[in-house]
């Protein structure tokens, strides 16, 4: 078939009804065996719709089916019925159950093991057990990794029955028991005591071990541990440690075990085995040397945490075991830049106020990344003695410190203690006057406290050349509310800078009324927003100049400005005519939205006389011109 006459029957059949599945059901499984495998995927789909909705007969679908897995010569047709039969289980059951009972040919059970243990069959489980005895041994093992995917009590009696024969099969039981302990069956450590010393078998024992989740796996564990020199049994025996730690609540004594039995341990011997390991395999480690709390050991600890292609908050959970009192030594473990960065990183995360004294030692680092990260941790740690550290030493951070960093540090620190924050603040000299007071209004407007110190400097900023702090003086005012401040915002209006002014008409409008003379002023500013905010406040003014400025606005050629107004005019239902002035408006959207309005409440006639009169007074717009000539 080519490819246009394919693409052609994949859609035909991707639209095909229900009610005709039935009629072409012989089409879709002969089209199993198609070489395409989009073909192949939409003949599935619709059989399966069909099986399920009762169109075709569960019996005749699993005899197709059954076909399809007994089909030697086209793994097309025998992949597609697997998946089939897979999706189809528990509709399918009776069947399946009963092929599992009686079925003689290997090739078609090994299929239906397969199925069974892609699906988690648990019905199938007494019926797999009896082929833990057949004489095939593909199929012996097919049925004992069936086991362990599925789960379960029952199936963990029948595979520790299966622990003999040759080494292969024994370590197949094993792992199947492992994934089972995977599940959280309970498993007994001592079920693999008798295998761990032969060699083939030891790393397997030592999984199997670490999944029992057992206190009393772990003396087993090292046992092997002090012996083995097989990388790969190395790591799976302190992968083992940690599963079992990690999954115990109580773990303070068991982590004391631990650290006593590590004694014996070459821990380099360990660290090598894991090279090369995956980032998850690393974690482990990580874990492991986390758990032995050793100095010796804080850089590599480092070294290899900075290496995990992870999140750092992943990273520092291994790291949350150490005692607190070991992390300023953690901090200062390494000389290497990099991992003084990282471990500056994982400050912020651990707990942060056992790390504060190496953190503000590093604050005066020449380093300006380290330096970065270590305010970063000094802020979420937020007590006094951070905040008169930097206090003290402001000028001589500067030198490798924004400003406004420190300025921001100073702030979320601040916020803690505002009060006396703004007392120690006050008490600084003219030369750093200008930072510090910008600090203090923010803190003073957070905290809704409103010193006259800071009140007595007001007079000196408003006109200040830096824009931040005119705009943190307007905001402070209009949260003191108080009068004699007012015509410092009356100044304030007149910015230059528009979010200064927005600011200072917020604080007029919201704690100070605002008189007509204010609203006209705004209604007039050049800034959109500023516009916006006389709206947003214009229920302060009296009806009828609240009319007359929102239906000025409705000719503004800003759309946020224009829309607001109308949506505003809208809700007060003024009379119709109000509206006439948005024909100068030149935004073809908002007049569409305008004609519509005014035509749907007060009729297309009364519209059109309404527009013409406008017209012959020159109010206008060439874009409401044009929309008037065509339909709407």
């Amino acid at each position: 078939m080519e490819e246009a006459s394919k693409e052609k029957k994949i859609f035909e059949l991707s639209t095909l009804k229900e009610d005709l599945l039935a009629e072409r059901k012989e089409e879709l499984w002969e089209l199993l065996k198609s070489d395409s495998w989009r073909m192949r995927k939409i003949a599935e789909e619709k059989l399966i719709e069909g099986i399920k909705n009762g169109r075709i007969k569960r019996e005749e679908a699993f005899e197709r089916i059954y076909k399809g897995l007994m089909d030697e010569e086209d793994a097309n047709r025998r992949n597609a019925s697997l998946e089939i039969l897979i999706e189809l289980m528990d509709l399918l059951s009776p069947f399946i159950l009963k092929k599992l009972r009686e079925e003689k040919n290997e090739g078609v059970l090994k299929f239906l093991i397969d199925a069974v243990r892609i699906k988690k069959f648990n019905p199938a489980i007494p019926y797999l057990k009896k082929f833990l005895t057949h004489p095939d041994p593909n199929l012996r093992f097919a049925v004992i990794e069936a086991l362990g995917n599925i789960g379960g009590a029952s199936a963990r009696k029948s595979l520790v029955k299966r622990l003999k024969g040759d080494t292969s099969e024994i370590y197949a039981v094993i792992d199947a028991l492992t994934s089972l302990g995977n599940k959280k069956v309970s498993l007994n450590p001592a079920v693999v005591l008798k295998f761990i010393k032969n060699p083939p078998l030891e790393p397997v024992c030592l999984k199997y071990l670490g999944a029992t989740k057992k206190k009393s796996a772990l003396k087993y564990i090292f046992d092997v541990l002090k012996t083995t020199k097989k990388d790969i049994s190395i790591k799976e025996g302190i992968k083992s440690i940690v599963k079992i730690l990690l999954s115990t609540k109580n773990r303070a004594k068991m982590i004391k075990d631990v650290r006593r039995n590590s004694h014996g341990l070459d821990i380099n011997e360990i660290i090598s085995a894991f090279d090369g390991s995956s980032d998850e395999e690393m974690l482990y480690l990580l874990y492991f040397l986390c758990f032995l709390n050793r100095k010796e050991l804080f850089e590599k600890m480092l070294e290899i945490a900075e290496g995990i292609q992870m999140d750092v908050e992943k990273k520092a959970v291994p790291f949350s075991f150490l005692s607190p009192d070991s992390y300023p030594a953690l901090l200062t473990s390494s000389r290497r830049g990099d991992l003084k960065l990282f471990a500056m990183n994982l400050a912020e995360v651990l707990e942060k106020d056992s790390c504060l004294e190496v953190c503000l030692e590093n604050l005066l680092s020449n380093d300006p990344e380290l330096s970065k990260s270590a305010l970063m941790v000094i802020s979420k740690v937020g007590n006094e003695v951070a905040f008169d550290f930097i206090l003290k030493r402001y000028e001589e951070l500067t030198k490798n410190l924004p400003r406004v960093l420190l300025n921001n540090a100073l702030l979320e620190i601040g916020k803690k203690f505002p009060t006396i924050a703004m007392r120690k603040l006050s008490s600084v000299g003219e030369k750093l006057e200008e930072d510090f007071f910008s600090i203090a209004i923010e803190l003073a407007a957070y905290h809704k406290k409103f010193p006259q110190w800071l009140i007595h400097k007001i007079p000196s900023f408003i006109n200040h050349p830096n824009r931040d702090i005119r705009e943190k003086v307007a905001v402070f005012i209009s949260k003191s509310k108080k009068k004699e401040l007012l015509k410092f915002l009356e100044v304030l209006r007149f910015d230059e800078d528009p979010h200064v002014r927005k600011e200072a008409y917020n604080g007029i409008f919201k704690n100070f009324g605002g008189g007509v003379s204010f609203f006209q002023s705004a209604f007039n500013d050049p800034n959109d927003w500023v516009r916006v905010l006389a709206i947003d406040y214009s229920h302060k003014l009296p009806e009828k100049e609240r009319i007359y400025y929102l239906s000025l606005m409705l000719k503004d050629k800003s759309p946020i400005v224009s829309e607001r107004a109308f949506e505003m005019l809208k809700s007060m239902n003024p009379r119709a005519s109000v509206f006439i002035s948005g024909f100068e408006n030149p935004s073809p959207e908002f007049l569409k939205k305008l004609f519509s309005f005014l035509v749907e409440n007060k009729g297309k006639k009364w519209f059109e006389e309404k527009f013409v009169a406008a017209l012959k007074n020159g109010k206008v717009s060439d874009t409401a011109l044009k929309l008037f000539k065509e339909p709407y």
